[in-house]
């Protein structure tokens, strides 16, 4: 059994306006963003995009009427592609599912990361976000648990980075977190 307690203590969830969606932020042709996804077996991914084209910003009567109608971006993505292999994979994305890319500086923390630290780490062509749970050869190796599915994987520095969410157009660096592993058979 495995227990990831996030968020020791209760914190305020910012209210986002679905309005404010498209409002939040707005990226151009060609830009370089970071993509994630509601599907099952991808939440929680963060993966490298370009735009190709995003929605412009629309009128308040615009918004109404078009309310039944998403408002889509189209990304081309640099490490995922089609089925057959062939070429980089485009898809139509809601645009709250995209930010900017995050800054260098903030995520290598000099490739020195502290147990029960929140990260990402580069697995299966995207960045996924877990928890350092064991600091292994003075740093240069770490244990990571990841919650969805429930797993620990042995990472070196180098695949790390310090995990950030984009809040209210900020970056946040997560409060620490615990991991108790009961039982991983």
């Amino acid at each position: 059994m495995v227990v990831l307690d996030s968020n020791p203590e209760p914190q305020p969830q910012p209210q986002q306006n679905p309005r404010q969606q498209d409002q939040t932020i707005l990226f151009n042709k060609g830009e370089e963003v970071e993509v994630s996804s509601d599907e099952e077996g991808f939440r929680g991914a963060w993966y490298l995009a370009t735009i190709l084209e995003f929605p412009k910003p629309q009128s308040q009567a615009a918004v109404k009427s078009a309310s039944k109608k998403k408002r889509k971006a189209i990304v081309q993505y640099k490490t995922l592609v089609t089925e057959d292999g062939s070429a980089p994979l485009v898809e139509q994305v809601d645009p709250h599912l995209i930010r900017p890319l995050p800054p260098q500086y903030l995520l290598k923390n000099g490739g020195l990361f502290q147990e029960n630290e929140a990260i990402d780490a580069s697995l299966r062509d995207g960045w996924w976000s877990g928890v350092v749970k064991k600091v292994l050869d003075g740093g240069s190796r770490y244990m990571v648990y990841f919650d969805n599915p429930p797993d620990v994987v042995e990472f070196e520095a180098k695949d790390l980075r310090l995990h950030l969410d984009w809040v209210d157009g900020n970056w946040v660096q997560p409060q620490m977190q615990r991991v108790f592993l009961i039982s991983m058979k």
